[in-house]
């Protein structure tokens, strides 16, 4: 595969199954090899448990999974009709929430309260079927840079 001019690429691919794929990246340029310092993790199955690692991991969300954060700065994504999911172990410091413009385009777009429990709870005007509970953060503690709108 080789990468667009501004060093944009894509992996088109066909996963099925009730299995987690994990991907890594390794980008060579002459002489120079690099790879990711994480994976990306996803499955085209509900429930599922993705656990990221020492890395940066990217965190790609199917319905009423459970995502945990590991000890790299981690990305969670999220695609319409995610459904209900949790994350567990975000770290407002360094992860980040990313959502598609077809759920919300900014920071103001999104529902922000903490549960009975204390974790904070994130919903989208209209959307009734989709939220993702933070598990052991406060509401108060999010702010704009943990969310990035593609």
């Amino acid at each position: 595969m080789t990468a667009a001019a501004d060093g944009t690429w894509s992996l088109p691919t066909n996963v099925t199954g009730n299995v987690i794929h994990s991907y890594t990246e390794t980008s060579t340029l002459g002489a120079n090899t690099a790879s990711s310092t994480g994976v990306t993790l996803y499955s085209p199955a509900a429930h599922k448990t993705l656990q990221g690692g020492s890395g940066n991991d990217v965190l790609i969300g199917q319905p009423n999974d459970t995502l945990i954060a590991g000890t790299g700065a981690d990305t969670f994504v999220f695609n319409p009709g995610f459904g209900k999911e949790t994350i567990t172990g975000f770290d407002v410091t360094k992860d980040v929430i990313a959502f598609v413009h077809a759920l919300a385009t900014s920071f103001t777009d999104l529902g922000i309260q903490d549960n009975a429990q204390g974790n904070a709870v994130i919903t989208f005007a209209g959307d009734t079927q989709d939220k993702i509970t933070l598990t052991g953060v406060h509401s108060s503690a999010l702010q704009a840079s943990d969310f990035k709108f593609v």
